[in-house]
């Protein structure tokens, strides 16, 4: 049992508990054993490639240490364990999923949040790898507050997007993602590509400003079918205090047909930052994170610093 390897020590750190598990791995806090500096660490249920789980831990952690964004999380060190891989990362302090819970959230703060995802996803696209896995629970925040993009574990280059296949599967193969974040595409057995990232990141900052998915069912299947099939209400009418300006950048990202879109993530943050000045009352704080996400943009606009 994973519960068991608490108290075990990789290397030079010492597991300490679960903060975290999926289908493919489980993620503990842990310390240096000699700095006592505390690290999350993830260790894969199975070392063995899979059409549809590409990346053994070396791989993910090359992709993210190829990243290198302050908006990507940071990865510290991998190796291999009884077998299992296991990668040292950066410890979040909570991540979007836990921060949902908490109502209502400053607008000024979603639209910071929002950039800083964002901003994470164009690095990875920038770096050649499709995410295929954004969702709250894959996006932490550290303990400054800054939001950081999480988990690779299903990604895959850029370059080499897969297909229906290797997305869904058959029946005897399980299906690997988040539905409720899926692409129609996706879905349908289209090939993931960027706007498909984007479309998951337009269901997530969807959810931080009205507190809830564009398309919710207790049935799967019922989710799946609005995902193929309904428009999503707009957040203004959920979230009256949410602009029309912001309403329309987050239902562009949500739309149908993948040309519709933005073409990236970059695309998508630049139409975040026009609808800024209407995402508060606050205009100190709106105008501060407004100077400092123009910076983010330009930086990667010019690739500088990457």
């Amino acid at each position: 049992m994973d519960m068991e390897l608490a108290g075990q020590a990789i290397d030079t750190w010492r597991l300490d508990r679960v903060v975290g598990q999926g289908a493919s791995a489980v993620v503990y806090r842990a310390w240096h054993m000699t700095t006592g500096d505390f690290v999350a660490v993830k260790i894969l249920r199975s070392s063995t490639r899979s059409a549809a789980l590409p990346l053994c831990g070396a791989d993910e952690a090359r992709w993210l240490e190829r990243c290198r964004h302050p908006n990507v999380a940071r990865v510290y060190a991998t190796g291999s364990w009884h077998g299992r891989d296991y990668l040292v990362m950066e410890l979040m302090e909570q991540t979007l999923d836990s921060w949902l819970s908490r109502r209502p959230i400053p607008l000024a703060v979603v639209m910071k949040v929002s950039v800083e995802l964002l901003a994470g996803l164009a690095a990875a696209h920038r770096a050649g790898v499709l995410h295929r896995d954004i969702k709250p629970a894959n996006v932490g925040l550290a303990r400054d507050g800054v939001a950081k993009l999480l988990d690779f574990g299903i990604a895959t280059p850029l370059s080499q997007p897969l297909d229906a296949e290797s997305t869904l599967g058959a029946d005897d193969r399980p299906v690997v993602g988040s539905i409720p974040y899926m692409a129609p595409e996706v879905l349908k057995g289209g090939r993931a590509t960027e706007r498909s990232d984007v479309y998951s990141a337009g269901v997530v900052i969807y959810e931080l400003v009205t507190g809830m998915r564009p398309f919710a069912h207790a049935q799967l299947v019922r989710v799946v079918e609005q995902i193929l099939t309904r428009v999503p209400r707009s957040p203004s009418l959920i979230a009256p205090a949410v602009s029309q300006s912001f309403s329309r950048v987050i239902l562009q990202a949500l739309a149908k047909t993948p040309s519709r879109r933005f073409p990236s993530a970059l695309a998508m943050l630049e139409h975040v930052l026009d609808a800024a000045p209407d995402c508060g009352d606050d205009e100190r704080q709106v105008e501060s994170a407004r100077s400092v996400q123009t910076s983010e943009v330009r930086r990667l606009v010019g690739y500088g610093g990457m």
